[in-house]
């Protein structure tokens, strides 16, 4: 659980219920988390990488969110003119 409050929070103080599912994904052993010596760079650097990548798709999901809501907005508008002049 230390281990992932500490990654949690170099990514924006994710939690560590997400951080333990990424080490779950990653087929990280339970005994080699609890065993501190077993816990190498190689399993924080990976942890760390697939939480930036699941980062990223959702930043990426939410930027699409916006410019479709945003087009949503601008033909709603458009709508509105075109009614207007009727």
């Amino acid at each position: 659980m230390a281990l992932g409050k500490v990654i949690g929070q170099t990514y924006n103080n994710h939690s560590a219920k997400t951080i333990g599912l990424a080490l779950k994904i990653s087929r990280i052993n339970a005994r080699d988390i609890a065993n501190k010596s077993q816990v190498t760079t190689r399993v924080v650097v990976g942890c760390c990488s697939l939480l930036k990548s699941k980062l990223t798709a959702h930043a990426a999901h939410q930027q699409k969110r916006l410019k479709d809501e945003k087009l949503e907005r601008l033909s709603l508008q458009q709508t509105w003119e075109i009614d207007a002049f009727d």
